[in-house]
């Protein structure tokens, strides 16, 4: 106040690496399981029958929601935390894997067989399902360099690339396949509006 700094004590800036990515990492699922729902609605709407394990996705959804609130840790692999608890970390990473590759299973059993219709919105569909598999394949190489292979030695020279990955995995997976279902929401938009017009 004034010339002065303001005298504190207490706090951590490793909890507030805690804090942050408590929030930020559930909000990052919360923000993709909209754009999974509307791919699932293209899939059904142009391969013209129900999709596949419909009541098996509902719960991968709700899985996912409910293990994104104890997956945070893996942003800190390199904070120095205690190396039982980074293993925690990501054993329940691998978990959230298990109904994230079920939701791409249902999705390409319901193209197995069907008559698919390849408009615009099918496409970009498509091209979300391959990013999210993309995407997907980031938590193993996370998990691979950020603790298994190296026996959880921090002083490894892969570190610095350790935090890159899971820095660029939501990145990838959120950003830029949430983008592309974007752009199927506004093809199926135009083409339900265009096919009722004509």
């Amino acid at each position: 106040v004034g010339a002065k700094a303001v005298q504190h004590s207490g706090g951590h800036p490793l909890l507030w690496q805690h804090l942050f990515w408590f929030f930020g990492h559930p909000e990052v699922y919360i923000v993709i399981i909209p754009a999974m729902g509307l791919a699932a609605e293209v899939l059904a709407s142009f391969i013209r029958k129900p999709v596949f394990g419909y009541r098996s996705m509902v719960y991968c959804w709700v899985a996912i929601d409910l293990l994104s609130l104890i997956v945070w840790g893996h942003h800190m692999f390199v904070s120095g935390m205690n190396p039982f608890v980074g293993g925690v970390f990501a054993f329940t990473t691998l978990l959230i894997t298990i109904p994230s590759a079920i939701l791409v299973l249902t999705w390409i059993i319901s193209l197995w067989g069907s008559r698919i219709q390849f408009t615009s919105a099918m496409m970009f569909a498509l091209g979300f399902i391959w990013m999210f598999m993309i995407g997907g394949l980031g938590f193993f190489v996370t998990l691979w360099l950020g603790g298994f292979w190296q026996g959880w030695q921090w002083n490894n020279p892969a570190i610095p690339f350790i935090d890159t990955v899971v820095a660029l995995k939501p990145v990838w997976t959120i950003r830029l396949a949430s983008g592309v279902l974007m752009f199927t929401g506004i093809a199926m938009f135009a083409y339900n509006v265009l096919a009722t017009a004509l």
